[in-house]
C-alpha cells in the first residue's frame, strides 16, 4: 500500500454497488476486498440507493476516504485519475463493476430515507469553477463533515439530499458549453430522474453562484417547453440562491484566466456589462415564472471580500490577489434587498466560504430552518397533511312525536327491510366515485390525435398469416409484437387495427357465448402528460375499463328496482317530514285550545262573581266572545290537520308498503356474487394503508381475480417505448397479464396486441412471442406513394421516376422519412434551378439524414436566414393554438406571424394594411399559402385552409430545449417571446370569428366575450411559459371594448384596459401597470362608492372569468388589487355575491362545475374585509325546501349568518360585525345555529362541531337569542350537542337570561324569557 500526499483528504464517491449491500461495515467489507485495503482504511460516510429510476434492483451510491492507496490504483493512474473502474468481487461476471471516481458528476445521492417515510427531495447545485461535493465542504484537512450528507437530515425528517455535478472548471478546459447547455442537461436528467411523475416527491434546491443561473435557466425552459417538464417546475417547493450573480459579478480576473479559451464565453455572460442583457432578461423571466407558479425563494449574498486569482510566475494561478466583492448585495439578492428584506439574508463570508458551514454554524441552523419551512408549505410536517373531518355520530334529530309505530328519526331504523336497497345506492355510488377519481381527460385524446392510415394502406394486414392466425388462436397464444422503427407508422396501423371491425370479428370466438368481450387500449404519448406515458396511467386506464363492464351488468339488473326505490323513497321521506309538520301543528294548536279554554274559564269566573255590571265586566264579555270565536277556528283548524294527518299517514304506509315490495324484489332478483365482488373491489380501493400505486395495482389484481362472469380481456398497448419508466417492468407487467390469474377460481383470460420501436430491451422480452417488423410490409405502401408522387414531377424531369428504387431503398420502411424526402426532391426540381440531372438529384437525396430529428433540423437550415424568423414565429403558433379556441386559417396564421415580432398595436395596424391594400381575399390566400410554404420548409401542411404541424413528431421536435437555437441560432438568446405571445398581438378582433378581414367591422360590433377569451388564454400562457408581461403591447391597443353600454360608462380607457387585464387574470401585467404607477389603484376606483356605476373588476375575477372557471392562480390578481389601493366599495355586489358562495359551497353540490373551493372563498372574504368591507351588508341566500321537492327560496341574512367560525373569529367579528344581526325574518345568527328551520336543508358542512363551535363564539361575542326563535328547536339543538359528546354547561351557564328545564328534549317545554326591572 503507498501512500500519496493529499490522498487521505480527498472524498471519493462509490457508484453502482449492489443493492444487497445493506449498511456502511457491508460496504466497506466489500470495498476492502475489492481495493485490498484494511477495512480500517475505508471511512463509508454515507450509503444510499441511487436515483436512477432504471435500475432494476436499484444499485447504491457511497462517500468515503481512503488512508492509504489501493495497490490497483498506485503510480500515474492515482496520481491524475477521477475515476476508476473497479471489478465486485465474487460476482462471477466480468461486467460486474463498480465505479470510484472524485470528480461527482451528475446526481449524487448523500442521503435516503426508506421508502415509506421519503417526503423531499433537496438537490444542491454548486458554482463556478468548483468541485459538486467539496465546495459545500468547509476547508482545511478535516473532510469528515459536509453538512448537506451529515446534518440536514437529521434536522429533517423523510429528506433525501443529493449534489447535482457539472463540468464548473475554467483554467485550461476545452468546454465552450454555455450556461444554456449546463441546464438543458439539468432539465433533461431531472426528467429522466422521474421528477416530472405524479409519485416523485418535492424538491428543494440549494443554489449556489453560477448553479443559481444554471437553475433559473433550467426553470425558464422547463415553463416554455414540453408538458412533459411541466411536472418538474411543479414539483420545485422552494430554492435558496447562495450569491446568485442575478446582475452580474465582479470576474476581470476570471477573464484574465480564460482569455483565448472556449470557456471565455461563459465567463463573459457572467459580466455585470458584457453579459447584462442576457442576465436582465433571465432574471425578469425567471421572476415572473416563479412569481406566477408560486416559488418560494430565499437569497444569502455574501458580506466579506474574496481574494481573486492571479497568475504565478510559473504560469499557475493562485487565490492571492487584491480582494473584492465578487457579486453585490443587489445581484445576489436579485434587488429583493429593497423589494422584500425578509426573503434575504446575509452570510458573514466570503463568495466561497458562503456555503462551507461546519459543525454549529449559526448560518447552518438558519438554512436548516428555511428547509423546514419549505417542507411545511408544501403541506408536510413529518407526513402529509390532511383534512380531519369530524363525523357526528348521529346526524338525525329524532322527533319520536308518532310513538312506536311511525318512527321519524332515520328511514333505515323505520323500514329495516329496505338496508339492502340503501346498501346498493352506496355500493353503486362507490363505483361511481371510483371511476371519477381514476378517469383521465387524456384518457381518448392520443388514439383521436393519430393520423387515419392513407387510403387503401395496409390491407394487406388481414392476409396475414402471421397476424391472422394469432387472432384467431384464442388464448394460447396470448401476446402479439408489432414492432417498426421511428416513423414507419406504428400507431396509424395500432390505430387500424384497434379499430376495424376485421379485428373483433376474427377475435370472437362463437363457441364461447357466454363470455363478455371487453375491448381495451393504452396508447402511450410520451409527448403528453405524465398520466399517458406512466404506470399509473395504465393502471388508471385498466381499471377503469375492465371494472366498467362488471358495473354495468349489475347497474342495468336492477336499474328498474333502484329507479322506483328513489322516487319512493324520495316520497316517504317527504311524507314523513309534512307528518312531523303538522303533528308540530297540531301540538301547538292543542296548546292553544287549552290556553284559550282557560283563559275563557277564567274570565266566566270573573264574570260570574261580578254584583253589578261595569264598563269593566262589559270589556271582559266582549273579549269572552272574542276567545270563543278564536277557539271555534281552532278546533276547526285542529280538525282540518288531523284529517290531513290521517291521510298522510295513509300515504306513508302505503308508500311503505311499496318500499318494502321493492326490497323483496330486489332480494330475488340480485346477484350476491357480483354485488360481492363488487363491495370487495370498492373495500381493496378505499384501504388506507398504502400509496397510490400499491392500491391501483392492488384493484387490478382484484379485477383479474374475478369469478363472477367469464370476461376475455384484449388489450392493444401502443408506443411501449413511450413508457416513462423501465422498458423491464412495463414488459413484466404485460407478461404477467396474459400468464394469468393467480386464483384458480379466476375467469379473466388476457390477450394483449402491443407495438413499440425494437428496442433490446424489449426484443430481450418479446422476441419469442409472434410478432412482426411493420417496414418489411409497408413497402407496397411506400412504393404506391412514391409512385404516384414523382408522376407528377415526370413532367419537369425526365428522370424523376429512376429515383424510386433509391428512394425506397433509403426508406427502409419509414413512411413518413419518405413523405419529407419527396417534399424535398419535389422542392430541389421546382424551386432550385441547379438541381436538374439525375445525378444531382441522386446528390441531394444523399445529403439526406436518416434520422428524423436530423431531417427536421436540416429542413430548417435550408430555409433562408432571414426568414428564420418568421419559421420560429410560424411554428411556435401551430404548436401553442389555444386547444379549445377555433381553428385558424391559411390568412390568419400568415398574418400573426407578419406581426409576430411588432412591439406595438400601430405597427401591427400598418403592417396589415400594406399587407392587405392591393389584394382580394382569393389573391391573399394563394400569397399566404406561398408565404406559409417558404417559412415552414415542407414541416407545415394546409387542409381545408387550416395549416396544421406534419406530424406528431414535428411537434415533439418544436417543444425540444434546443428548438429555439436550432432556427434563431445566436438571436435565440435575444428572443423570449413563443407562440402564445405572438397570439396576443392577434391582428383585429374578427380573428375570432374568421370574418372577412377585407370587410370594414366596427370594432364595437365584434363579439368582445370571446375576444376576451382568447386574451385570457394566450396572455395568461405568455406569461406562465415566458415570464413576461405583455404589458407594453396591450397598453398600446385602443380598447374599442369602452364604446359598448356596459363598459363604456366606467369613463376612460385605462379603467378598461385595468378590467381587460385583471379579469383576464394577466397577472404580470398587473404588476406591471401597478409598478409604473406607484401602486395607485385608488384614483380609479376612488370615490367609486358614492357614484350609481359599479366597476364590477373582483366580481369579474370571481364570478365572470373568460373561460367559466375559477383557478386558484387567479387569486395574485385579487391580492395585486386590494394591496395596491383598489377600493371594495367600488365593487359593492362582490362582497354579498362571494358570502352567497360560500353559503352555497357549504351543500357541497355534486352538480357543480369545478366550484370554487370554500378555502378560496375564505381567503378572498377575509382580504376584502382586511380592506375596509362593510361586514353587515344583505346577502341573499338561497334556502331549499326539504318539503316542496328541493326547491329554493331566497331570503336576505347578513355575512354573520353565513359565516364558518374561521372567518367569524378571524375577521367578521373583529370588524365590528353585529354578533346580534338579523334576516329577514327577524332571526340572528345563534337563532339559525339552534333554530334552522325544520323544513329547509341544513348546510352539509354545519354539523354537530361546527355548530357547537360557531354557538360558543357567538355567544361570547354577546350573541343573543331572539324572541322569534324555537324554543322546542333550540332545546332539541342542545339535546344534539349533549348526544353527540359536546358540553353544553357553558353555553347554558353564558346564555344566562333563558331558563332552561331539567328536560330539555321534552316537546313540552317553555323557554321563557327573565323581566328585568
Amino acid at each position: 500500500m503507498a501512500d500519496i500526499e493529499g490522498w487521505s483528504r480527498r472524498v471519493f464517491r462509490v457508484r453502482q454497488l449492489p443493492g444487497r449491500v445493506s449498511d456502511r461495515p457491508a460496504a466497506a467489507a466489500l470495498l476492502s476486498n475489492a481495493l485490498s485495503l484494511p477495512t480500517d482504511h475505508i471511512t463509508i460516510f454515507s450509503l444510499a440507493t441511487t436515483s436512477d429510476r432504471l435500475e432494476d434492483p436499484p444499485s447504491k451510491v457511497a462517500t468515503l476516504q481512503l488512508k492509504s492507496v489501493p495497490k490497483c490504483l498506485e503510480g500515474a493512474n492515482a496520481r491524475k485519475g477521477s475515476e476508476w473502474s473497479i471489478p465486485v468481487p465474487g460476482s462471477g461476471e466480468p461486467s460486474e463493476v463498480f465505479i470510484l471516481d472524485t470528480h461527482f458528476k451528475g446526481f449524487t445521492v448523500l442521503s435516503s430515507p426508506i421508502s415509506e417515510e421519503h417526503r423531499f427531495d433537496c438537490i444542491a447545485i454548486s458554482g463556478l469553477a468548483s468541485h459538486p461535493f467539496g465546495s459545500w465542504q468547509p476547508h482545511g484537512p478535516d473532510k469528515s463533515f459536509m453538512w448537506i450528507r451529515d446534518a440536514i437530515p437529521l434536522s429533517v425528517p423523510g429528506l433525501r439530499t443529493m449534489t447535482y455535478g457539472y463540468d464548473a472548471s475554467l483554467s485550461h478546459s476545452n468546454s465552450f458549453q454555455s450556461i444554456g447547455d449546463i441546464a438543458q442537461t439539468l432539465v433533461l436528467l431531472l426528467r429522466f430522474g422521474g421528477w416530472n411523475l405524479p409519485s416523485s416527491k418535492p424538491i428543494i434546491f440549494l443554489a449556489h453562484s453560477l448553479g443559481g443561473l444554471v437553475l433559473k435557466e433550467a426553470i425558464v425552459r422547463m415553463a416554455d417547453r414540453d408538458k412533459a417538464f411541466f411536472g418538474i417546475l411543479d414539483n420545485i417547493s422552494g430554492v435558496i440562491m447562495f450569491g446568485v450573480p442575478s446582475s452580474g459579478m465582479h470576474q476581470s480576473h476570471l477573464m484574465a484566466m480564460v482569455e483565448d479559451q472556449p470557456t471565455e464565453l461563459l465567463v463573459q455572460d457572467l459580466s455585470r456589462e458584457g453579459g447584462a442583457y442576457y442576465l436582465r432578461d433571465l432574471n425578469k423571466r425567471f421572476e415572473g415564472v416563479s412569481f406566477l407558479q408560486t416559488k418560494k425563494v430565499f437569497w444569502a449574498y455574501e458580506t466579506r471580500e474574496s481574494p481573486t486569482v492571479v497568475k504565478l510566475a510559473d504560469g499557475a494561478w493562485s487565490r492571492t490577489g487584491p480582494p473584492a466583492v465578487l457579486v453585490n448585495v443587489e445581484s445576489a439578492t436579485s434587488h429583493y434587498c429593497r423589494k422584500d428584506q425578509l426573503t434575504t439574508f446575509p452570510i458573514n463570508e466570503d463568495h466561497s466560504n458562503m456555503v462551507k458551514f461546519s459543525r454549529g454554524d449559526p448560518n447552518l441552523g438558519l438554512v436548516t430552518q428555511i428547509i423546514v419551512d419549505f417542507c411545511a408549505l408544501d403541506g408536510h410536517s413529518g407526513c402529509r397533511a390532511g383534512t380531519s373531518i369530524d363525523v357526528p355520530k348521529n346526524n338525525a334529530v329524532g322527533l319520536n312525536v308518532l310513538g312506536p309505530e311511525v318512527d321519524l328519526a332515520n328511514t333505515s331504523e323505520g323500514l329495516p327491510e329496505t338496508k339492502m336497497l340503501d346498501e346498493l345506492g352506496g355500493l353503486l355510488q362507490a363505483v361511481e366515485d371510483i371511476h371519477h377519481q381514476l378517469h383521465f381527460e387524456e384518457l381518448d385524446l392520443r388514439i383521436q390525435q393519430i393520423e387515419d392510415p392513407f387510403q387503401d394502406t395496409f390491407e394487406w394486414a388481414f392476409g396475414l398469416p402471421v397476424l391472422t392466425n394469432w387472432l384467431q388462436q384464442g388464448f394460447d397464444s396470448s401476446l402479439f409484437w408489432i414492432h417498426g422503427k421511428p416513423g414507419s407508422g406504428k400507431s396509424t396501423f395500432m390505430k387500424f387495427l384497434f379499430q376495424n371491425p376485421r379485428t373483433w370479428q376474427l377475435l370472437h370466438d362463437w363457441k364461447n357465448d357466454d363470455a363478455c368481450e371487453i375491448p381495451a387500449g393504452f396508447f402511450f404519448h410520451y409527448r403528453g402528460n405524465a398520466i399517458q406515458k406512466s404506470f399509473e396511467g395504465v393502471l388508471r386506464s385498466l381499471i377503469i375499463q375492465i371494472l366498467s363492464p362488471h358495473s354495468k351488468k349489475y347497474r342495468d339488473r336492477h336499474h328498474h328496482t333502484w329507479t322506483q326505490y328513489q322516487l319512493n323513497k324520495k316520497q316517504y321521506d317527504g311524507t314523513k317530514n309534512e307528518i312531523s309538520k303538522l303533528i308540530a301543528v297540531l301540538k301547538n294548536t292543542e296548546k292553544l285550545k287549552e290556553d284559550t279554554q282557560e283563559e275563557i274559564r277564567h274570565l266566566q269566573d270573573k264574570t260570574s262573581r261580578s254584583q253589578a255590571i261595569h264598563r269593566s265586566s262589559q270589556e271582559d264579555f266582549a273579549r269572552l266572545h272574542r276567545l270563543r270565536d278564536s277557539l271555534s277556528r281552532l278546533k276547526t283548524t285542529f280538525a282540518k290537520n288531523e284529517a290531513r294527518l290521517s291521510l298522510q299517514l295513509a300515504q306513508l304506509d302505503s308508500t311503505k308498503e311499496i318500499l318494502q315490495e321493492l326490497a323483496k324484489r330486489f332480494e330475488e332478483d340480485d346477484d350476491p356474487v357480483t354485488r360481492t365482488f363488487l363491495a370487495k373491489v370498492v373495500a381493496d380501493f378505499r384501504k388506507p394503508d398504502s400509496g397510490l400505486i400499491l392500491k391501483l395495482e392492488r384493484t387490478v389484481r382484484r379485477l383479474l381475480d374475478q369469478d363472477v362472469i367469464r370476461i376475455d380481456l384484449i388489450l392493444f398497448f401502443d408506443a411501449l417505448d413511450e413508457f416513462d419508466g423501465h422498458p423491464d417492468v412495463i414488459c413484466r407487467f404485460l407478461k404477467d397479464l396474459v400468464d394469468g390469474s393467480d386464483s384458480p377460481q379466476s375467469k379473466t383470460r388476457v390477450k394483449i396486441c402491443l407495438s413499440s420501436r425494437p428496442w433490446k430491451a424489449l426484443q430481450d422480452h418479446f422476441s419469442a412471442h409472434p410478432q412482426l417488423a411493420l417496414e418489411i410490409h409497408t413497402r407496397g405502401d411506400i412504393e404506391d406513394y412514391v409512385s404516384r408522387s414523382v408522376k407528377n414531377w415526370h413532367r419537369t424531369n425526365l428522370y424523376a421516376s429512376q429515383l424510386v428504387p433509391a428512394i425506397l431503398s433509403r426508406a427502409n420502411g419509414v413512411f413518413l422519412w419518405v413523405r419529407l424526402a419527396v417534399k424535398v426532391l419535389s422542392d430541389s426540381l421546382t424551386l432550385d434551378g441547379k438541381v436538374s440531372t439525375l445525378e444531382q438529384l441522386e446528390m441531394r437525396l444523399r445529403e439526406l439524414p436518416d434520422d428524423l430529428f436530423e431531417f427536421y433540423r436540416l429542413i430548417i437550415e435550408r430555409i433562408g436566414r432571414s426568414d428564420r424568423r418568421r419559421t420560429y414565429a410560424l411554428l411556435e403558433l401551430l404548436s401553442r393554438h389555444s386547444p379549445s379556441g377555433p381553428p385558424v386559417t391559411t390568412i390568419q396564421i400568415r398574418d400573426a406571424v407578419l406581426v409576430s415580432d411588432c412591439t406595438n398595436f400601430q405597427e401591427v395596424e400598418d403592417i396589415l394594411d400594406a399587407a392587405q391594400a392591393t389584394k382580394n381575399r382569393a389573391s391573399q390566400a394563394t400569397a399566404a399559402t406561398a408565404d406559409l410554404a417558404t417559412w415552414g420548409g415542407g414541416l407545415v401542411e394546409i387542409k381545408r385552409d387550416r395549416p396544421q404541424l406534419m406530424h406528431q413528431t414535428v411537434l415533439e421536435f418544436i417543444m425540444g430545449l434546443d428548438f429555439k437555437s436550432i432556427v434563431l441560432g445566436d438571436l435565440a438568446d435575444f428572443l423570449s417571446e413563443n407562440g402564445h405571445s405572438f397570439y396576443v398581438k392577434q391582428p383585429r378582433h374578427d380573428w375570432i370569428g374568421g370574418n372577412d378581414i377585407n370587410n370594414d367591422h366596427n370594432p364595437g360590433d365584434i363579439d368582445g366575450f370571446e375576444a376576451m377569451q382568447h386574451l385570457a388564454y394566450h396572455g395568461e400562457q405568455a406569461e406562465i411559459t415566458t415570464g413576461n408581461s405583455q404589458f407594453d403591447y396591450l397598453h398600446s391597443v385602443p380598447f374599442m371594448w369602452s364604446k359598448s353600454s356596459t363598459i363604456g360608462n366606467w369613463g376612460g380607457s385605462e379603467k378598461v384596459f385595468m378590467f381587460t387585464i385583471a379579469s383576464c387574470g394577466l397577472t404580470l401585467c398587473l404588476r406591471d401597470w401597478i409598478a409604473r404607477n406607484g401602486g395607485n389603484l385608488a384614483r380609479l376606483t376612488g370615490g367609486w362608492g358614492h357614484e350609481k356605476m359599479d366597476f364590477p373588476l373582483l366580481s369579474a375575477i370571481f364570478f365572470s372569468p373568460p373561460w367559466g372557471v375559477f383557478h386558484d392562480r387567479y387569486m395574485k390578481v385579487f391580492h395585486l388589487l386590494l394591496e395596491n389601493g383598489f377600493h371594495v366599495s367600488a365593487d359593492r355586489r362582490f362582497f354579498p355575491m362571494l358570502c352567497s358562495a360560500i353559503w352555497d359551497a357549504g351543500f357541497h353540490k355534486r352538480d357543480a362545475i369545478e366550484p370554487i373551493p370554500q378555502s378560496v372563498l375564505l381567503e378572498a372574504a377575509t382580504l376584502v374585509l382586511q380592506h375596509g368591507q362593510d361586514p353587515n351588508v344583505q346577502v341573499d341566500l338561497v334556502l331549499i325546501d326539504t318539503l316542496n321537492s328541493g326547491r329554493g327560496s331566497f331570503t336576505v341574512a347578513r355575512p354573520l349568518h353565513v359565516g364558518l367560525p374561521a372567518l367569524a373569529v378571524q375577521v367578521l367579528l373583529h370588524k365590528d360585525a353585529d354578533v346580534n344581526c338579523r334576516d329577514r325574518g327577524g332571526l340572528t345568527a345563534l337563532d339559525w345555529l339552534l333554530d334552522f328551520p325544520a323544513h329547509m336543508k341544513m348546510p352539509d358542512a354545519w354539523n354537530w362541531k361546527q355548530r357547537y363551535e360557531m354557538c360558543n363564539i357567538l355567544i361570547e361575542a354577546g350573541g343573543q337569542i331572539s324572541e322569534n326563535a324555537s324554543r322546542r328547536r333550540c332545546l332539541q339543538s342542545m339535546a344534539g350537542f349533549d348526544k353527540n359528546g359536546y358540553d353544553t354547561a357553558p353555553l347554558r351557564e353564558k346564555l344566562g337570561n333563558i331558563e332552561w328545564t331539567e328536560d330539555p328534549s321534552s316537546p313540552e317545554v317553555a323557554l321563557k324569557r327573565k323581566r328585568t326591572g
